[in-house]
């Protein structure tokens, strides 16, 4: 990677929050987008209007050699993105965007070599890895509430492990090839992080222990009951034939206003049964000491994690199938509502992803 001439960017830090996903990403973007994190006497330039997931897109297109995409509003291109920086004086520039997960970081490093270093002094790549018990239930639980998984648990490690996506060791063993110190990876593990909040962890680590205030406000993405899950997924078994973005804003949205409506009893919490735990367990132990002691000072941390996930495991699997947790009646209702909505997001005229992302961002910018 070039190493940014040392008047470059009048001392400006590029900060690159790589995810991963599930890793309180989303409170991190909101906190930046929303303003609620102060330095001082230092400045963030904050680009766009909640996260930057979809330059990754950006990032590819341009390692192929294509046409940049053009940029949105709330949601600026790369080329843009390098203008501001050039222009700003702030100290640090930040882009997240845990869809980085899922890119090499040879092309990240291509695109910041070729747009965003040269008005910068310094380079910083920061990744927080969830624990493999945690991360297979969570994925599980935010695909079904986007719309684009219909199945259980066991089928969800079973996917996972088939992708390999979840063996941590050898992605960040290239991430560090890469972009060597510059490269920081964290244990999303609540007990040691900085004020036990992953957003506090991530500007203490991100911003080099600068003394920092951060404002009361919406963490965003609050984990669902297994009751809300379940009617989102029936919702979602009548949208298929939606578009993946459109499902996707439309489950956060319903995700959204049922945790702002409250929980009432039964509220169950989302939970693995012992089998499937084992099974996790045995397939990511070797790969969980191999991270402990190479990225996480040899603390155990996500071993650990494997050996807790077994013991405080249910001894029976939950249902994931909405019959067990309505009437008939009710889930008469619901799909009456549900293809009636299907309808609405299948029609062209309104791109439905952009829509509900900018109904995001203006509910941020209500609380704020």
């Amino acid at each position: 990677m070039k190493t940014p001439s040392p008047s470059a960017g009048r001392g400006k830090t590029l900060i690159v929050h790589v995810g991963d996903h599930k890793t309180g990403s989303t409170s991190i973007q909101n906190a930046f987008a929303s303003g609620r994190v102060t330095l001082p006497g230092h400045s963030v330039l904050y680009p766009g209007n909640l996260d930057h997931n979809y330059l990754s897109e950006h990032v590819t297109k341009l390692a192929k050699g294509g046409p940049l995409p053009a940029g949105r509003p709330g949601m600026p291109g790369l080329e843009r993105i390098a203008a501001r920086l050039a222009e700003s004086d702030a100290d640090f520039c930040l882009l997240s965007g845990e869809s980085f997960e899922g890119v090499a970081p040879e092309v990240l490093q291509m695109a910041i070599d070729k747009l965003l270093a040269p008005h910068v002094s310094d380079i910083r790549i920061v990744a927080y890895i969830r624990p493999h018990a945690g991360r297979i239930l969570s994925t599980y639980s935010e695909q079904t509430k986007i719309g684009w998984f219909q199945g259980d648990p066991v089928e969800m490690f079973q996917r996972t492990l088939k992708s390999e996506r979840f063996f941590y060791a050898p992605r960040l063993r290239r991430w560090r090839e890469v972009f060597g110190a510059r490269f920081i990876a964290r244990p999303m593990v609540r007990d040691v992080l900085h004020n036990r909040s992953v957003v506090d962890d991530f500007v203490q680590t991100a911003f080099d222990g600068l003394p920092f205030r951060i404002a009361p406000g919406d963490s965003g993405n609050e984990s669902l009951s297994l009751e809300d899950l379940m009617l989102i997924k029936h919702v979602h078994a009548h949208l298929t034939k939606v578009n993946k973005g459109a499902r996707l804003g439309f489950g956060w949205e319903i995700a959204q206003r049922l945790s702002a409506a409250g929980r009432p009893e039964p509220a169950t919490r989302l939970s693995l049964h012992r089998t499937l735990a084992r099974r996790i367990r045995k397939a990511y132990l070797a790969d969980a000491r191999a991270i402990d002691a190479e990225f996480f000072d040899g603390h155990g941390l996500f071993a650990g994690d494997l050996k807790n996930a077994v013991e405080t495991a249910l001894s029976e699997p939950q249902s994931c199938n909405p019959e067990d947790y309505f009437s008939t009646r009710e889930l008469r209702d619901i799909a009456v509502l549900a293809d009636t909505m299907a309808g609405m997001l299948g029609r062209d005229q309104l791109n439905w992803p952009l829509w509900f992302r900018t109904r995001r961002a203006e509910s941020l910018s209500d609380t704020v």
